[in-house]
């Protein structure tokens, strides 16, 4: 009798166990459906018109900066969004403002061509407006530079016009301008001779390196450089920088180390306060280079939320991870993809994968992959700390380049990017093309 309750009690026990776990399953399923459904994805339109041409064809060439990546996404607290591109057709920068089922031009200006890069407008917002900057660029014979700013009321399309005008060092080059309090950020580049390799000139080697910079201007509207790192025999490519809702700026940047047979790439990331005194460099990923094919291996993008920073980065042999950088420096990276670089890449400086965060840390990323005549934009999203599924949100003939990616306040997700019109010309004419993802 005390072993037939034995087995009747072990009976029991088994069936509440895959009971409860039938019912978790149960519970689990439609919270996971439900986040693979988060989002309603609404199709992509047109928004440049038939006789533009927005195909950057020189984009790749001795560009280390990434000031020239059109379209560019504005958002701007409750407004509609607005979609900043190049005309190549006109050498006109357009500002379209996208409302539910139409878009129209709010702002238009000439002399944006792509033998122009110097005078390529640098766009960004502060307090509802929006600031359009113009460098005169390195060709002064003196150190003097010039900036005209242009500020631009997204409602009514009202412009202002200003000008900055200060001393540079002619080693260092600008490519973009951030508001920051009451004074701006400068990013850009400064040259170094490295004095180990001179020797390397007799042998037809070039000892010079470009390394990152940021800079403020004194009282004197002089350009003061303010180090992230040590000068050093390396190069830097893909700078990245974001400043947070407390004034904080974060950046991220591939360094290029050159060793004995091979070296390496390695993305770091340091952050400041002020901007006058930088984290140690802290090293998210490294990868060796093989050979002189392996130049530019890594892709990045920055995003900030809250006290964590957002790396996503794409190794273009083993694919795409995200690592999260929290304000004591500790690192958490995931997989997002093992999706390698197409073979028909049709960019090689300009970044193909984006990465977005909201107030809520509820991350977002977009990466595209372009074939020879067809393309493909993936999406994937943690939402309430966790992650859906890989997606194809957009996919079809021809090549696709330069996406960018907001979200605002209310979640939903807005997605720019250009793309060939006739898939048998993948290097004919391109157009501006926008879409939206709603929670």
């Amino acid at each position: 009798m005390e072993g037939n309750t034995k087995t009747v009690k072990n009976i029991s026990i088994k069936f509440l166990v895959h009971l409860f776990a039938i019912l978790g399953f149960l519970l689990a399923a439609p919270h996971a459906k439900g986040l693979e459904n988060h989002f309603k994805i609404e199709p992509a339109r047109k928004i440049s018109s038939e006789d533009m041409n927005c195909n950057y064809q020189v984009e790749d060439f001795g560009r280390y900066c990434y000031n020239f990546e059109y379209p560019k996404l504005i958002i701007m607290n409750d407004s509609e969004p607005l979609v900043a591109f190049i005309d190549e057709q006109s050498n006109q920068l357009i500002i379209s403002k996208i409302s539910d089922k139409a878009s129209h031009v709010i702002y238009s200006a000439s002399g944006f061509g792509k033998l122009f890069w110097d005078k390529w407008p640098i766009v960004y917002t502060k307090d509802k407006i929006i600031y359009l900057s113009v460098y005169s660029g390195n060709s002064s014979p003196d150190k003097i530079k010039r900036i005209k700013f242009y500020q631009i009321d997204a409602e009514s399309g009202k412009v202002n016009q200003d000008q900055l005008t200060f001393e540079a060092d002619g080693r260092c080059s600008l490519w973009s301008i951030f508001p920051y309090k009451e004074q701006y950020l400068f990013i850009g580049n400064c040259n170094y001779i490295c004095k180990k390799q001179l020797a390397s000139v007799l042998l037809g080697g070039n000892p010079t390196y470009y390394q990152n910079a940021l800079f403020f201007l004194d009282e004197k509207q002089k350009l003061i450089r303010n180090p992230i790192e040590e000068k050093g025999c390396h190069n830097v490519f893909k700078q990245e920088y974001e400043i947070d809702d407390s004034d904080g700026i974060h950046a991220v940047w591939v360094k290029e180390e050159e060793g004995f047979g091979r070296g390496q790439n390695i993305i770091h990331y340091s952050s400041s306060l002020e901007g006058r005194v930088w984290s140690n460099p802290l090293e998210v990923y490294s990868v060796s280079l093989e050979d002189s094919t392996d130049y530019n291996q890594l892709y990045i993008s920055l995003a900030v939320s809250g006290d964590s920073a957002f790396v996503l980065w794409q190794d273009r042999k083993k694919g795409i991870s995200l690592s999260e950088i929290d304000r004591f420096g500790k690192v958490e990276t995931v997989k997002i993809s093992d999706k390698k670089e197409a073979k028909f890449n049709p960019m090689a400086v300009a970044s193909t994968i984006k990465v977005a965060s909201d107030k809520s840390g509820n991350v977002y990323v977009l990466w595209a992959q372009s074939f020879s005549k067809e393309y493909k934009l993936y999406f994937k999203a943690r939402i309430d700390g966790k992650w859906s599924s890989e997606m194809i949100v957009n996919q079809g003939s021809g090549r696709l380049k330069l996406p960018d990616m907001k979200v605002d306040e209310k979640g939903k997700v807005h997605i720019a990017y250009i793309k060939s019109i006739d898939p048998e010309e993948p290097n004919g004419k391109y157009g501006c093309f926008y879409m939206s993802m709603s929670p």
